[in-house]
């Protein structure tokens, strides 16, 4: 019995860890190297690995694994979930962090006045990084705004999010 569950708990951890290495390899790739929002291209690079991991599981099970479907779903669900987790509370948070980009700044300078972090935020990650060109980008693709011209305005789906997302920080006491 402690030998089949260590088995089970090891080919659970394999398939978990193979998962997870095609998902951020897959990143070096030039799949969906077009798609300009990391989220989204996050998001079909894990239908990929799922895919790809998943057909992988169906081949070797037959022969190898003999593992229940309650298993396989387990597993896959499992890796998924996690690697969701991980890719949206890091890489995507990594890429939109205002506060990322002021400690990076922090490393570059050896002490910096308040006024000057305030500076370089807003020239280097405002201006030069195109921030704001960058949501408008991302929010456009999204449909939560239209941009016509040189203006920029709310459509309809954004603000349903905005009350959506207003529910949410009243349930979390977010200010």
């Amino acid at each position: 019995m402690l030998k089949n569950s260590i088995k089970l708990i090891g080919t659970y951890v394999g398939y978990f860890l193979l998962f997870s290495l095609i998902f951020v390899l897959s990143f070096h790739s030039p799949l969906f190297a077009s798609q300009k929002i990391l989220f989204y291209r996050g998001l079909n690079l894990m239908v990929l690995t799922f895919i790809f991991v998943g057909t992988l599981i169906l081949l070797t099970n037959k022969i190898i694994f003999k593992l229940s479907t309650e298993s396989i779903i387990a597993i896959l669900t499992l890796s998924i979930s996690t690697n969701l987790c991980f890719f949206v509370i890091f890489p995507v948070t990594f890429d939109r962090s205002v506060t990322t980009y002021l400690l990076s700044t922090l490393n570059n300078h050896n002490g910096i006045k308040t006024i000057e972090l305030e500076n370089y935020l807003i020239k280097e990650y405002i201006q030069e990084k195109g921030a704001v060109e960058r949501r408008i980008t991302e929010q456009s693709v999204t449909n939560f705004i239209r941009k016509e011209d040189d203006c920029v305005s709310l459509t309809t789906k954004g603000k349903k999010f905005l009350n959506f997302m207003t529910i949410i920080k009243k349930l979390f006491a977010i200010k």
